[in-house]
């Protein structure tokens, strides 16, 4: 069952969010003891300026598309203040930012390296382990990779 939809988008680098919660799930959390309610308290609290800020920094990293560790990449990025970020939002956040405006982008470049590292005569797996990505990634990006004539 769907009980949150959030709808994100980026326009002249403002960043628009609808979010929908199902009836049934706004009586589910009535149920739940108060110290849990306590936690969503503090939720509704989050300076949404600051997860946007953070979470458009971290979306447009160039790492961010190949990185498997995107929490220590954000931490990287915000150094003292990492831990004052509600991580969770501005990660969640820097994804639908990613996908929105920054993937197409991201993949045309990654495809670019793949192509020049292959005709400079890596295989498959030296490629992958110079990206740090997956072999099997490795694969089906050359595979997108239009043959020249």
């Amino acid at each position: 069952m769907t009980c949150i939809i959030d709808l994100a988008f980026v326009s002249n680098s403002v960043v628009h969010i609808y979010q929908e919660t199902a009836n049934w799930f706004d009586e589910f959390e009535e149920l739940l003891p108060e110290d849990e309610d306590d936690e969503d308290e503090g939720r509704t609290s989050i300076d949404k300026a600051m997860v946007n800020k953070w979470a458009l920094a971290l979306a447009s990293d160039p790492m961010y598309l190949t990185s498997k560790q995107r929490e220590y990449l954000l931490e990287k990025l915000a150094g003292q203040e990492f831990s004052k970020l509600p991580t969770f939002e501005v990660l969640r956040r820097a994804e639908t930012i990613f996908q929105a405006d920054f993937r197409q982008v991201a993949e045309e470049k990654l495809s670019d390296e793949i192509r020049q590292l292959r005709e400079q005569g890596l295989n498959l797996n030296a490629i992958a382990l110079k990206l740090g990505i997956s072999r099997d990634r490795v694969s089906g990006l050359v595979s997108a990779i239009p043959k020249k004539r």
